[in-house]
């Protein structure tokens, strides 16, 4: 990577930890106080700022607001985190293209949300998940 790629992620980075701090900082396995599941805005924000429904039409997007309410209320994100394993992410990825078809697969949405919670055990999936390895 030269000086210049690696400058530019390193300020990605800081901004991110910047907005993304609370999130980050969660500590346990009670989704109610993990802020980007408990507050509507800020799952809106995420969805904005992480794209992860970017590829699909505004209509179907439109479902992210109800994916939050979903996670929020089941107990399979908190299984998921407590199966301390990709697989629980993948299952809950799975789990969520069952409640919405037009969504498919949504396992990078999964992992983000997934990686706040635990990103001392989990990493968000997606393409920049290579380059930064």
């Amino acid at each position: 990577m030269n000086r210049s790629a690696f400058d530019w992620a390193l300020s990605m980075a800081v901004q991110n930890w910047a907005e993304w701090r609370p999130d980050f900082e969660y500590v346990g396995n009670d989704k109610s106080t993990l802020p980007v599941l408990s507050n509507p805005n800020r799952w809106a924000y995420f969805v904005w700022s992480y794209s992860v429904l970017r590829q699909l039409p505004a209509e179907v997007k439109a479902i992210g607001m109800g994916i939050r309410e979903q996670l929020y209320a089941s107990d399979r994100f908190r299984d998921a985190l407590v199966a301390d394993n990709g697989q629980g992410i993948d299952h809950l990825g799975d789990w969520i293209a069952g409640l919405h078809p037009k969504l498919g697969r949504r396992r990078s949405l999964a992992s983000k949300v997934a990686a706040f919670a635990r990103p001392d055990r989990f990493i968000a999936w997606d393409r920049y998940a290579k380059m930064g390895a």
